[in-house]
């Protein structure tokens, strides 16, 4: 027999009697899990019963306090009697209090008015119940023609006259008792009287109060060993029905769940089981054929060495098992093979080198591939999503190339680029934000901010920027304010009304609301858009986590946005929540801010030399389409520009002229913008001028060590328009 048969039995005769063994396991486990599951149900049931005696414990101790009052029954003024009555009964508007004679006259009744013609009620006073309050069975008769149990008692007064006293409980007061529960909507509960009438029933009790349940179930209440039984109840539902009884009352609750509910968390539980045995069974197999395999190979190997070894050669190396006896053998066909041919031992060294070298080199390859994969994946992912607005600026910029002298086109190509551009770069931003806020290396410029002009500023600028959006509906209230970054407040909305918008229908509406509450700012952005999958919620704001899309992923995305909202409004100390009821059902995004204290803005430090109009400004950057396009918004806004792109042009025209303002990028090939900074500071000594650091690096560190080397202002590319002008005229956020 080859060693591979031979391993193969010792394996089935190790597994038969594992798996036999593991099959018993289940079956037991199968049962444990459906005991627990019914024994789950019986405790629903004890608490249920537990909770009816409460509430007949509070009715009985209420009609032995109203039989107190015996001098109130003596009329035939009843109206303090009605009071007594009343007050006893609390503010329950579901169950009443009844108070009749001998004759079945009631002189009150707490559900309606004191003195309104009553009709007989059909209980008459009972001496033996003078005592102490009885608990009824079911009583059909009722004025009302309701179904009801009482808890009564009777008042005997010294002139011979008797009273009965009772608290009323139709069969739908007992609802809340199983909402107070909170017992599964599946299942069916039921409250039976001494004679195993039904008193009050979770499913179709109009149809089933007042009955007799069924044999089985009367024969199952009858005897009080009975826990469970298995039957199909009235509806043709099979359940399990389970059973606590009162010992006050003689009541008893049935509680019945679905066989297929209690089945199917004890199919669960032996499913998870079998497919854990099933695991750890193949793993036991894969590990035993390694292992077999392994032995086979080094006895393959060991006859191989033994026929090179009879023909005067050399074997080659053999490979260790870890097995003594065989790593033995390995070791004196070596040394005999050394022995007979020690000539060629350098050439199967070098040999066995070159082989090493190649599975090196083989492993190290196939990483590359496996880490080149990982990056094409989301590269492939960015890619689409920066096609997409390159290829409508490249066309843009062909309609203007095409059509140079037409105003109209001109001026549509431009909102184009300017829109796709915007577009990039508030990609790009979301992209080094989310790094930034992981590294914990984002700086907030907080001051106080409305909210509410925040929103409506955001909506405005998204409903100006894009088309067939959908409606969107804001109530926001007035003087809402919170101490925030403005800028990272704007990307907070932008994200939050972006989404919003874009998984909206145009046909559909946002309703945007700002409100305080328990003294925060909340901001609520509910949507009637695609919604959010039940598996998705819980993992909506983590990186790079989006809902299914379509191939064209029409609504784009590189599932950062959330992410970085829920991260910005944890660094304003606040918290942002989802909530969805699952596709097509739309979507609630809440953020809750700390609201501001009563605190004034700092005043600026200062303005640049010179008014709008007329500053001198040097621009230092060696990216020649940035530095034009950049020099050419300065100049359109009435500043004379310079340009230069390294160091030593810049201090040759600082030397040739004077400026009120230098915009210096950082990355500059020789001297970077730190040391040109730091030497135009030297040169300039007590003469003022304003230095921008204008840089593709925006982390917190980059800004303090901006401004540690004496810029005034710290700008991250891209920068808009607005920006950069205010960048030169306005004040100065130089931090401390």
């Amino acid at each position: 027999m080859k060693l591979r048969w031979n391993n193969a039995v010792i394996m089935a005769a190790v597994l038969v009697p594992v798996i036999a063994s593991a099959g018993v396991a289940v079956y037991m486990l199968a049962q444990a899990e459906r005991h627990a599951a019914l024994g789950t149900l019986h405790q629903s049931a004890v608490a249920t019963v537990i909770a009816i005696d409460r509430e007949l414990a509070e009715a009985d101790a209420a009609m032995r306090t109203l039989v107190s009052q015996r001098a109130l029954f003596e009329g035939p003024d009843y109206r303090a009697l009605y009071a007594a009555a009343q007050a006893a009964n609390g503010k329950d508007s579901t169950a009443w209090i009844v108070v009749a004679d001998e004759q079945g006259r009631q002189i009150v009744n707490t559900n309606a008015a004191y003195g309104v013609p009553l009709p007989v009620f059909p209980q008459r006073p009972d001496a033996s119940q003078a005592e102490a309050p009885a608990v009824s069975n079911v009583i059909a008769q009722l004025p009302t023609g309701r179904n009801a149990t009482l808890v009564s008692q009777t008042v005997v007064l010294p002139n011979g006259r008797s009273y009965l006293a009772a608290k009323v409980f139709p069969a739908a007061y007992f609802d809340r008792t199983f909402q107070r529960e909170g017992q599964g909507s599946d299942w069916v509960t039921a409250i039976f009287d001494r004679n195993y009438r039904t008193i009050a029933r979770t499913h179709k009790p109009e149809q089933f109060v007042g009955t007799l349940t069924l044999p089985d179930t009367a024969a199952a209440l009858a005897n009080p060993t009975t826990r469970i039984l298995r039957h199909t109840i009235r509806g043709n539902i099979e359940v399990y029905d389970v059973f606590a009884r009162s010992a006050r009352s003689g009541w008893s609750v049935a509680l019945g769940a679905p066989v297929d509910i209690v089945e199917a968390e004890v199919r669960r539980a032996v499913t998870v089981a079998i497919v854990g045995l099933a695991v750890a069974t193949l793993l036991g197999l894969l590990l035993a054929t390694l292992y077999g395999g392994r032995v086979v190979r080094a006895m393959v190997q060991l006859g191989v060495a033994a026929r090179l070894l009879g023909r005067g050669h050399r074997p080659g190396p053999i490979r260790h098992t870890g097995i003594e006896e065989v790593d033995g053998v390995s070791a004196a066909l070596t040394e005999a093979g050394e022995l007979l041919a020690q000539e060629r031992e350098q050439k199967a060294r070098a040999e066995t080198q070159r082989e090493h070298l190649m599975q090196a080199a083989e492993e190290a390859r196939a990483y590359a591939e496996r880490q080149n994969k990982s990056k094409d994946e989301f590269i492939a992912l960015l890619g689409h999503e920066l096609r997409n607005p390159l290829s409508a600026i490249n066309s843009a910029v062909a309609l203007m190339e095409l059509a140079p002298g037409d105003g109209e086109r001109t001026q549509r190509a431009q909102a184009i680029i300017k829109r796709q551009s915007d577009h990039l770069a508030r990609m790009v931003n979301d992209l080094l934000d989310l790094s930034r806020v992981l590294a914990g290396k984002v700086y907030l410029e907080k001051r106080t901010v409305d909210l509410r002009d925040a929103v409506l500023q955001c909506i405005e600028s998204l409903t100006m920027n894009r088309t067939g959006l959908p409606a969107f509906r804001a109530d926001c209230q007035p003087g809402i304010t919170v101490h925030a970054d403005a800028t990272r407040l704007d990307q907070m909305l932008t994200n939050l009304l972006g989404n919003a918008a874009k998984f909206t229908p145009q046909s559909g509406h946002v309703d945007v609301r700002v409100y305080a509450q328990d003294g925060v700012a909340v901001l609520e952005v509910a949507d009637t858009g695609i919604g959010i999958a039940p598996e998705v919620l819980p993992h909506v704001f983590e990186p790079f986590v989006q809902g299914q899309q379509a191939l064209d992923r029409s609504r784009g995305g590189l599932g950062i946005g959330l992410s970085l909202v829920r991260r910005l409004a944890e660094l304003h100390g606040g918290t942002v929540t989802a909530q969805s009821g699952g596709p097509g059902q739309g979507t609630t995004m809440t953020v809750r801010l700390p609201l501001a204290d009563a605190v004034a803005d700092s005043e600026p430090l200062d303005r640049a030399a010179g008014t709008a109009n007329g500053l001198r400004v040097l621009l230092v950057d060696d990216h020649e389409d940035g530095r034009t396009m950049n020099a050419e918004v300065i100049r359109a806004a009435g500043h004379a520009v310079d340009e230069c792109a390294t160091a030593v042009e810049t201090f040759q025209r600082v030397q040739e002229k004077d400026f009120d303002a230098i915009v210096i990028d950082i990355g500059l090939p020789g001297m970077d913008g730190y040391q040109i900074a730091q030497h135009l500071l030297a040169q300039f000594g007590e003469r003022r001028v304003r230095l921008i650091a204008l840089t593709g690096y925006g982390s917190a560190a980059d800004r303090s060590q901006a401004l540690a080397a004496g810029f005034d202002l710290h700008l991250v590319k891209p920068v808009t328009q607005a920006i950069l002008l205010d960048a030169l005229t306005g004040p100065l956020a130089r931090a401390a």
